[in-house]
């Protein structure tokens, strides 16, 4: 029996190509994985003091669960408003809380929405990229 060299070449070759897809697929769908696996949380921390929010410029991801933690250092109580997003949780003085938040890209005012409190400087801005 002979064999033909141009046809072992292009088997060969069918037979890379076929590795080579298989392996690309495969990376594909690990990836995937982990995409989906990311919709876990992230966690953001912000402190509300006294006529301030540390820090004053929160950046986060567009369109995923964030999980804001507002630690109240100052002695009054104060909140996180965003208008835009329709949120404003309350923290009491020397308290804290968790909430979740997810915005869509943009750039959002942040204010504590307390008598006097805007006005005094307690302003911020979400940036969601």
């Amino acid at each position: 029996m002979t064999t033909n060299p141009s046809r072992n070449r292009r088997l060969i070759g069918l037979l890379l190509f076929a590795v080579l897809f298989v392996s690309a697929l495969a990376s594909l769908a690990a990836v995937a994985a982990v995409m989906r696996g990311s919709s876990k949380p992230i966690e953001v921390s912000v402190e509300l003091a006294d006529s301030v929010f540390r820090p004053a410029l929160v950046e986060i991801p567009a369109d995923r669960p964030i999980s804001l933690r507002l630690r109240n250092i100052g002695g009054l109580e104060h909140d996180w408003s965003v208008d835009a997003l329709a949120f404003s949780p309350n923290v009491r003085a020397g308290q804290e809380a968790v909430v979740e938040l997810v915005a869509p890209t943009g750039i959002y005012e942040v204010y504590c929405s307390l008598p006097g409190h805007r006005e005094a400087g307690m302003v911020g801005t979400l940036a969601a990229r």
